[in-house]
């Protein structure tokens, strides 16, 4: 057996693990192996039945010690990474180019990520009543702008405190009256309130769809926001464009005007005409 050596543990406490005087040397691991090999006897058992006795009652030491190495380099390994996520935050904090970007440009960004998504006129099947429900919801509610908005203080400032982001309104009408949404109507309008008053005063650009009977109270909001549109787009029944009549004579901002509705007088409906 070869005589037993310290393992430093801590230089700076002089901590040693002592290994065992029972590892092997190669003659000993040798023979050992020659025995296993051949299936011959050995002719000294009392001596390998020490020998095992004295094994176990070795290794116990060893897992203790190694145990409590493992729980110190679980405790490292962490401690690093929670260092190497605060360096590339630090790092971000400085060289992030997003940071650099003037607040112009950063608007017209989030413009390309609020762009609507397009409605159609065909009918809801019930199976995607509460999808396209929960769709309208978020559409209604600037969902694109309200998930940039929670990145950083930053970025919500920018959101919020821009009218020009929320000059955007896009209403599929068709969700409003789904018995999906019926318990939704209120909060429906109340984003739909809450999206102009972040518009301020800046000119809308309007698109409404939704053949059918459609719930009138998103049309009359919309309605009294009539000196500031800009552009609007209404592809809806003849009988809801009633709803509009009072936007006749508030129109100083308009330059386009698009209506598809089953109607041949759309002007005496509205009477801008």
């Amino acid at each position: 057996m070869p005589p037993a050596e310290e393992i430093s543990l801590c230089p700076a406490c002089d901590s040693v693990f002592k290994r065992s005087a029972l590892l092997p040397c190669p003659s000993r691991s040798a023979e050992l192996l020659k025995i296993l090999r051949t299936n011959s006897g050995h002719g000294d058992a009392t001596a390998v039945r020490a020998l095992i006795s004295s094994l176990l009652a070795e290794l116990p030491r060893y897992d203790k010690e190694i145990g409590r190495l493992d729980a110190i380099f679980e405790t490292l390994t962490a401690d690093r990474s929670a260092l190497q996520k605060l360096y590339e935050q630090c790092v971000g904090v400085l060289d992030a180019p997003i940071r650099r970007l003037p607040k112009e440009v950063i608007v017209e960004i989030f413009r390309f990520c609020n762009e609507p998504t397009e409605t159609c006129q065909d009918p809801i099947p019930p199976s995607l009543w509460a999808h396209e429900a929960q769709r309208e919801l978020r559409r209604v509610a600037g969902g694109p702008l309200i998930a940039l908005s929670q990145v950083c203080k930053h970025w919500r400032l920018i959101t919020l405190g821009t009218p020009l982001l929320w000059s955007k309104i896009t209403l599929d009408l068709r969700c409003w009256e789904l018995p999906a949404t019926s318990f939704a109507h209120q909060k429906m309008i109340r984003l739909l309130d809450r999206a102009l008053d972040r518009s301020q005063q800046t000119p809308l650009d309007i698109e409404v769809s939704g053949i059918g009977q459609c719930h009138p109270q998103a049309l009359e909001r919309l309605a009294l926001a009539s000196p500031r549109w800009r552009s609007a787009t209404f592809v809806v029944e003849c009988d809801m464009l009633r709803h509009l009549s009072k936007v006749a004579g508030k129109l100083p901002l308009l330059e386009t005007l698009r209506i598809n509705a089953l109607t041949e007088n759309v002007a005496t409906l509205l009477m801008v005409g």
